[in-house]
C-alpha cells in the first residue's frame, strides 16, 4: 500500500494557488470520482486499446498499447484546450490523464508489482 504523501497546503502566491488548485482537482477526479463511476483508469485504458485496435485494425501499422490511449487522451483534450483554452476542465482533464500514463509507467518499471 502506498503512503500518503499530503501537500502542503501552506499560503502560496495566487498563480501558484491556481496551479495547486487545479492539480488538486485533478487529484480528486482521478483517484475518487471518475474511479468511482468508470472504475480503475489503469485497468481501463488496456480495454480501451483492445477496442481501439479492433476499430483501427486495417489501418494500424502496430498495435495501440495501454501507454498510447492514455497520451491520445492527452491530446485530445489539448485540442480543446486549444479550442477553448478557457474551459478549465479541459486542462484538468489533460492532466488527469497524463497522471494515468505516469502510473503505467511507473507500474511497468517496478520489478514488484510491474
Amino acid at each position: 500500500m502506498e503512503t500518503d504523501k499530503t501537500l502542503s497546503l501552506k499560503p502560496l502566491p495566487k498563480t501558484a494557488a491556481r496551479r495547486r488548485d487545479s492539480l488538486l482537482r485533478t487529484v480528486q477526479m482521478v483517484t475518487v470520482d471518475r474511479t468511482a463511476t468508470h472504475g480503475d483508469a489503469e485497468d481501463e485504458m488496456p480495454r480501451v486499446a483492445m477496442v481501439w485496435n479492433g476499430l483501427l485494425k486495417n489501418k494500424l501499422s502496430t498495435p495501440l498499447t495501454a501507454f498510447d490511449v492514455a497520451a491520445l487522451m492527452v491530446g485530445l483534450k489539448m485540442v480543446r484546450a486549444t479550442a477553448n483554452p478557457l474551459h478549465v476542465d479541459n486542462w484538468d482533464d489533460g492532466s488527469g490523464y497524463s497522471s494515468i500514463g505516469a502510473g503505467l509507467a511507473a507500474a511497468a518499471s517496478d520489478p514488484v508489482t510491474g
